[in-house]
Order: C-alpha cells, then structure tokens, then sequence
C-alpha cells in the first residue's frame, strides 16, 4: 500500500510543473527569452524548434533551447502582438551551389498574429543573431561569415549587413522581415571592403548577391562616387534581365569611348529602346547621370516589363525645371517608389547621383519586377 505521505509527493509534484509551464506561458508575452526546444506532438512546432510572443507594446526575444539562433522584435516592430516560431528546414531545397553552411541548419521564422495571419514585415528593424561553434567553421573564415535569407522571387541567397563577434562565437544581423536564413560562408558573394555600416549596405549586398554588382578590383565598391552613364546603364540593364549584345556595332560618334564592359549591355539598351543618346549622337558614356536620366531609364524598364503604377506622382516644388522629355517619367518612377523627392520637396532633376543612390534605385526596381 502506497502511503500518504508518497501520495502527497507525487501531488506535489505535478503542482509544480504545472506552475512552471503556467509561469512559462506568462513570461512569454513579455519579452522574455523562450528557451526551450520542443519535441514533435500536436504543439505545431516540429522538433527542434522555438516559439513565443512578441507583443505590440514591448517586442521580445524568442531563442532556440541550445542558444544557436535567436530573434528580437523590438518595441513597435508589429502592430499585433504575434506569435514567432523559429523551426530548422528539414528537407533544403534551396540551392547550396558554392555556399558552405554554418552550424547544423537552415532556418524559418514565422510571425503570426491570433488570427493566424502571417507577419512578414516589420515596421522597425529585427535582430537575428547566430551562435555557432569553432567545430562548426570547418576551413571557413569568419571574416566571411554572413547571414544570408532565401528570396523567393529571386530564387537566391541574399546578404545582410552582418557583425560577427569571433571572441563570442556570434553573428549578428537586422533584418526588415521573415523568411528562410542561415549563416552562410560563400564561394560566389562578393563582400565589399567599404560598405559596412554604410546607410546603403543592404542595398550593395543585395545586387552583389544576384551578381548585379561586382564592384572594383581594389575590393571596394566606392559608394560615394559619381555613377556615370556607363556604369548606370550596365546596372539598369542586368536589373532588366537583358542580355548583352555578343557583338555590339554601335553607331554613337562617341562609341570608342563606351567601355568594353559596357558596349553589349548599351546595346541591349538600344535595342529594348531604352536607350536614345543625345541630339549630337553621342553617348558620352563617362559623364555622370543626372537624376532626370535615371528616371527616364527607370521608368523605361517599367513599360518594358508592364509594371508601370497607375497613376503618376511626384509633385515637386521644382517640378518646373524637370526637362519636358523626363517630366511623365520622373511621374512614374517616383509613384513606383523607385526615386524619391528631397527633404525640401524638390526633386533636383540636373542632379548627379553617387553609386550608394544608384544601387537603392535599382535594388527598389527589382523588387517592382517581381511583383
């Protein structure tokens, strides 16, 4: 016969792991790490995942038990206070080519509110951080370490600004929404040797990821510099999906003088009729584009594709010095969220742009072409 006193224990007992699930629950709407690593079993969250809450007023933090990945919302990131599931991909299907993973897995963050309705945006930027071990580099430099999030659109891995702390075994990064990540080291990225911390960073690690970009040979993609009309042009046709023209006869007075990385990619402007030149037939391809021009591009490679907005916008305190062959272009361009006004509600049309504008221009295009 069992006693009373053994009885009394077992009850015991169950009232306390009931009070620490309880007390778990609780902890997890207020931006306490959730740490544990659950089990399959009808929890909706498949083994070696993590969930918890991330309310509207106050954010939170939700982690893998082992520590290795870990999400935080700050305050204001979401309008709705959303549940986050960190949970490992169990069959890759993305493509690994010339990639080396870090760590034992991929990952997918999901956000959803009560409702069940996905949050895959965030209105302030998220923090996602990596905790990986010295067995996990393998021959991998940590100087090339990267988190990367798979683009769907794109079908292709897509750096983000990344900090690594090598005495803490941690990579960090800010991320504007959810998706598939992973901290990756790459044979086929190019990471620029002046762009961190740069206020266009994103963008540059962005085009480098899709092979926009490639840069200089001195590792430095010089942000700052003026974009010329060659270099804008290569960049807004490979954006466009043209392929350049094997053998370019271009016809311009000037055509000794278009670079010979340039010339098919200028002539595969020509023939989309993207491209006109100037009155004197020249396209002085070293001179620096002026934002009315970029505009007329922009916008060309709307129509091109159909992903012209329906109606215009722009209206500009200087809207009146916008050159007649720019003004519906500047229009549209600025409705598709493509280029945008200046702090004084100008728009500056004869002004030239530096390569760190170029690259949020374009960057902003392709994501119009894949809508």
């Amino acid at each position: 016969m069992v006693s009373i006193e053994r009885q009394s224990v077992k009850v015991l007992s169950v009232f306390l792991v009931l009070a620490m699930l309880a007390a778990a629950v609780l902890l997890s709407g207020t931006g306490t790490v959730i740490g544990a690593a659950y089990g399959g079993g009808g929890g909706g969250v498949v083994a070696g995942s993590a969930s918890g809450t991330a309310t509207a007023a106050a954010g939170g933090t939700i982690a893998l038990g082992d520590g290795s990945v870990k999400v935080a919302l700050p305050a204001g990131a979401v309008s709705a206070d959303v549940t986050v599931t960190i949970s490992p991909v169990d069959k890759v299907t993305q493509n690994m080519a010339g990639y080396i993973k870090v760590g034992s897995a991929i990952y997918e963050l999901v956000a959803e509110t009560a409702d069940g309705t996905p949050v895959t945006s965030f209105d302030k930027p998220v923090t996602l951080e990596f905790t990986y071990k010295d067995a996990d580099l393998g021959n991998t430099a940590e100087a090339n370490l990267m988190v990367y999030y798979w683009d769907t659109a794109f079908k292709a891995w897509i750096a983000v600004p990344t900090s690594v702390d090598k005495a803490g075994n941690k990579a960090t990064a800010t991320v504007s929404h959810f998706t598939v990540f992973a901290l990756l080291d790459s044979t086929v990225f190019k990471r620029f040797n002046d762009m961190a911390g740069h206020w266009a960073e994103g963008d540059v690690l962005k085009l480098s990821s899709l092979g926009v970009t490639k840069g200089y040979a001195d590792g430095g993609y010089h942000p700052g510099d003026v974009i010329t009309r060659a270099q804008f042009t290569n960049l807004m046709a490979i954006a466009a999906g043209l392929s350049p023209v094997a053998d370019p006869q271009l016809t311009f007075a000037d055509a000794d003088k278009i670079p010979v990385w340039s010339r098919g990619y200028v002539a595969a402007g020509i023939k989309a009729g993207l491209i006109n030149g100037y009155p004197d037939n020249t396209f002085r391809p070293d001179d620096p584009i002026d934002r009315a021009q970029m505009a007329k591009l922009l916008a060309g490679v709307l129509k091109l594709k159909n992903k012209l907005p329906s109606t215009a916008g722009g209206s500009f305190t200087d809207s009146d010095k916008i050159p007649g062959w720019a003004k519906d272009s500047v229009g549209q361009a600025s409705a598709a969220g493509l280029i945008k006004g200046n702090p004084d509600g100008s728009f500056a049309a004869d002004r030239t742009a530096i390569r760190a504008e170029a690259a949020t221009m374009i960057s902003r295009l392709m994501d119009r072409l894949t809508k």
